[in-house]
């Protein structure tokens, strides 16, 4: 069984676009402009940036909005203060009103960690050692060799080397 597409204005873009409960974007057919690249109906195209899908207004002003807020600001109403937009499956692509909703930064950071979305360890980017290193400079610590000496075997500074050392990065190792 398939569901409805249902289309709402996007807010602060009202008369120019409308959202759908499946998370995509057109042209509002109650727009004035018709240039043809302005044409009524178009589904605008999506970029995907920083893991999430963003679409590019170009009236009444130019903007990007994130669909997920799009679509959340749309069917939910307006962001709370303090809360961001969760994706209840852990899949950034997929915007439909129902996999959406307003959370707090701790709920959405569990849900990345429930859905093992979370870049920590070898698989954030600025991660300089692996997680058997992590093992090595805990056990070179605790056999009495200091920061320097530590330091001077990977490639981190002595603060670095405490901090994973007490655990207070590389928590999860």
């Amino acid at each position: 069984m398939s569901v409805a597409e249902i289309w709402k204005p996007v807010v602060g873009h009202e008369g120019f676009y409308e959202v759908s409960n499946l998370g995509r974007v057109r042209v509002s057919y109650d727009s004035l402009n018709r240039s043809p690249k302005f044409r009524s109906g178009k589904i605008l195209k999506l970029h995907f940036v920083n893991n999430y899908l963003r679409v590019w207004f170009c009236a009444p002003v130019k903007k990007f909005g994130f669909v997920h807020s799009v679509v959340l600001k749309a069917f939910v109403g307006p962001r709370p203060d303090g809360l961001v937009a969760r994706h209840l499956d852990g899949n950034s692509r997929n915007n439909c009103v129902e996999n959406l909703t307003w959370g707090t930064q701790l709920q959405n950071t569990h849900d990345k960690q429930t859905h093992g979305t979370q870049t920590r360890g070898v698989t954030h980017g600025l991660s300089k050692v692996s997680e058997s290193d992590v093992l090595e400079i805990r056990r070179l610590r605790s056999e009495g060799l200091t920061l320097r000496t530590i330091s001077e075997k990977f490639p981190l500074g002595c603060q670095a080397i405490c901090n994973i050392v007490n655990r207070v990065t590389w928590r999860h190792v």
